[in-house]
């Protein structure tokens, strides 16, 4: 939840509650996860109950198979790649993007970018 500089309020998440139905390529939002947030929003913000929603969006989103982000540096250091941030990207990205830039640079071993620990 964020409220943005002009009032209004973005509010997301709730996938984890929608396992099942939250698959696929299909770039809709879902009647339930919707309902979801609408509620976590009434229940901590009872004032804003009821309140118009004006944009709603959705997004396919990628996951790794062990749930955690994959990083690495191959052939020399020509290739940098970054994936399957599992829908944490925006808290992640700006440091795991660090450790790659430094370990592309030669200042920690590819190891080092891997545990984030650059």
């Amino acid at each position: 939840l964020r409220q943005r500089a002009d009032g209004r309020l973005v509010l997301g998440g709730a996938r984890h509650l929608h396992r099942h139905e939250e698959v696929g390529y299909a770039d809709t939002t879902t009647p339930a996860l919707q309902a979801d947030l609408e509620a976590y929003l009434a229940m901590h913000f009872p004032d804003l109950a009821g309140t118009l929603v004006d944009h709603r969006w959705s997004g396919v989103m990628g996951f790794s198979e062990n749930g955690l982000p994959q990083l690495g540096i191959q052939h020399d250091g020509r290739l940098v790649w970054m994936a399957g941030f599992t829908g944490h990207g925006m808290s992640l990205g700006f440091r795991a993007g660090k450790s790659v830039a430094r370990a592309a640079l030669g200042y920690a071993s590819a190891d080092e970018c891997l545990v984030f620990g650059v």
